[in-house]
């Protein structure tokens, strides 16, 4: 409950919560018939779980889950991340995948038989190539045409592979300030010959694969807006690099909002209830006090929201009352 209070005072109008177990689960559906849910969560069940039990779908009110979340390597950072060639500044490590192959297909191949989605955390680009072989694998058996799998994080890639997102209709669910709070980490990690596929969101685009956003929080900060600053610059917050870190990779205003909203309706299959301010739609939307379309980035810092609505209903106001 603090947590939705949390994330609904940043103007976040609905959570995509990567990995609940069996407890979580009961007290979100908990939460839903008190009528005490006020965010909109889109769950995903861990895949220890889902292994374990026999479940199907699941659309109560504002919570929704119907999708798995695998992990399938470690972190850049702790030198987790399964990478192809060993890590620049540590030529014996090459990090490491967290399960069999063998694993690996029969959950995939049961998420997708039973209605599930795919939601594949994958940070090295051996990570992410083992990922996109086992849902090619599973996608060519299964015959699942609407899918929407997912990878989440899609950090380091070999450039072989970016194109096989739009070829297999794999989303790209990536976190823009994980860029920009690793970026330097990620230059002695990956070094100069590997750091054209790290973070490589304008090249996703430009290979038509679609992308959404998030934060990963609490990793991250849970304010949206830090997120859209980090898309459209590539910068820290002190505004370093100051051209951004392989700036060429920088969204636009539209396509950081989109990630943010339509596309990332879409990757929880709703984009025809959600993600954009249309007749017809629910009425799920953010105030804020600043213009951002008028704004340089930096405003995106700054920026207050004035209101959260959900479904309708106003469920968080700025406190406006004057200071004395």
């Amino acid at each position: 409950m603090a947590a939705q209070e949390l994330c609904l005072a940043v103007g976040l109008t609905q959570v995509h919560d990567a990995g609940i177990d069996g407890t979580t689960l009961q007290a979100y559906r908990e939460l839903v018939a008190e009528g005490s849910l006020k965010i909109r969560v889109y769950a995903m069940l861990a895949r220890d779980y889902f292994d374990q039990t026999d479940v199907s779908p699941i659309q109560e009110g504002l919570f929704s889950c119907r999708s798995v979340k695998i992990v399938s390597d470690g972190a850049l950072g702790s030198r987790g991340a399964a990478l192809l060639a060993p890590y620049s500044d540590a030529p014996y490590e090459s990090g490491f995948m967290l399960l069999s192959r063998d694993d690996f297909d029969a959950t995939v191949g049961r998420a997708l038989a039973s209605g599930f989605q795919v939601n594949t955390h994958a940070i090295g680009d051996m990570a992410n190539r083992v990922s996109l072989d086992v849902l090619e694998a599973a996608l060519r058996k299964h015959g699942v045409s609407d899918h929407r799998s997912r990878i989440e994080h899609a950090q380091h890639l070999h450039m072989d592979d970016i194109p096989r997102f739009s070829k297999l209709g794999v989303i790209a669910s990536i976190q823009p300030t994980h860029c920009t709070s690793d970026m330097f980490m990620a230059d002695s990690r990956l070094g100069p010959q590997r750091t054209p596929g790290a973070y490589p969101w304008r090249k996703f685009l430009d290979s038509g694969a679609r992308i959404v956003s998030g934060s990963d929080f609490p990793v991250e900060s849970n304010n949206p807006l830090w997120g859209l600053y980090s898309a459209l610059t590539r910068q820290n917050h002190d505004g370093q690099p100051s051209d951004g870190w392989r700036p060429e990779e920088r969204l636009t205003l539209y396509e950081a909002l989109r990630s943010f909203t339509r596309d990332a309706a879409y990757a929880s299959f709703q984009e025809h209830d959600l993600g954009a301010l249309s007749l017809g739609m629910l009425a799920d939307l953010t105030v804020l006090d600043t213009d951002i379309a008028n704004e340089p980035p930096q405003a995106l810092l700054e920026a207050k929201v004035m209101a959260t609505v959900v479904n309708g209903e106003i469920v968080y106001k700025h406190n406006l009352t004057p200071s004395l």
